[in-house]
């Protein structure tokens, strides 16, 4: 690991951890991620979606 991967990892770690804002905690716990991208798909939602979850 160099010293300019550790930025990236640690943002993509603190992503992960606030990407339940949005959603109950029973769908965050369980953890569909795929399930929740289809219903924001069907739902019309663009690709700038995943930072409502964030």
């Amino acid at each position: 690991m160099t010293l300019k991967s550790i930025p990236v990892i640690a943002a993509l770690s603190l992503l992960t951890l606030a990407a339940c804002a949005s959603l109950s905690e029973e769908t965050c716990r369980a953890g569909d991620w795929e399930q929740i991208g289809f219903q924001d798909g069907t739902r019309g939602a663009g690709p700038d979606e995943i930072f409502r979850h964030a």
